[in-house]
């Protein structure tokens, strides 16, 4: 094809628009507007003085693995975990007030210690970040501890790295005019846990 030196400027023109074009950063959420919905979404959830979320949580590790039903209630810094049918052991419940914490498992003498964790591992061989799913499953990070976050359109948590987990939220739900996380997953290199939650009170309840 044949095209004449006098439309070759006109051709140049047109070619550096479309470049321009494809290299555009497509439409988000401003950072500034971002971190201030962050901010507003952040201060609402950590308010709450009181919550219950119910659900199902799993955890993976190479070919173990396991999964179970969980209860937990929180207020203020007291907490009441319940999880159904890890291992095939019935009921095994973790609670704790901030100072001591205390497992109890169906026909076995109540284990008290200082750390969730250490318990938890104790029991199950697997160590979990109990101290920080309590924030993490409220879409918050853990307050005191370094961390990275991104964030979605809406100016909520999609991912944030801390303590040494990279949490993913994969979902929100509306409840009583919060946004609160309904399915997120805990990555580790030698550990995965997975967090799907059918029911949320955010003001706790029976």
């Amino acid at each position: 094809m044949n095209v004449s030196l006098s439309r070759f400027p006109l051709l140049l023109a047109l070619a550096g628009n479309l470049l321009l074009a494809g290299c555009a950063t497509p439409p988000s959420l401003p950072s500034a507007a971002g971190e201030a919905r962050w901010q507003a979404h952040r201060a609402q959830v950590e308010a709450l003085a009181a919550w219950q979320a119910r659900g199902r949580v799993g955890v993976q590790a190479g070919d173990e693995g396991w999964q179970a039903a969980f209860d937990w209630r929180q207020q203020g810094e007291r907490f009441d975990i319940r999880l159904s049918g890890p291992f095939g052991r019935g009921v095994l419940r973790l609670s704790g007030d901030g100072e001591v914490v205390v497992l109890e498992r169906g026909g076995q003498p109540p284990r008290l210690a200082v750390s969730a964790e250490r318990l938890l591992e104790e029991e199950t061989g697997w160590r979990l970040p109990v101290s920080g799913l309590g924030y993490w499953l409220r879409g918050v990070p853990r307050p005191g501890s370094r961390e990275q976050h991104r964030l979605d359109t809406e100016g909520r948590l999609a991912e944030l790295e801390q303590d040494g987990w990279r949490i993913r939220f994969r979902r929100y739900r509306s409840v009583d005019g919060l946004e609160l996380p309904d399915r997120l997953t805990l990555v580790q290199p030698d550990l995965r846990v997975k967090l799907v939650v059918q029911a949320w009170r955010p003001e706790g309840g029976a």
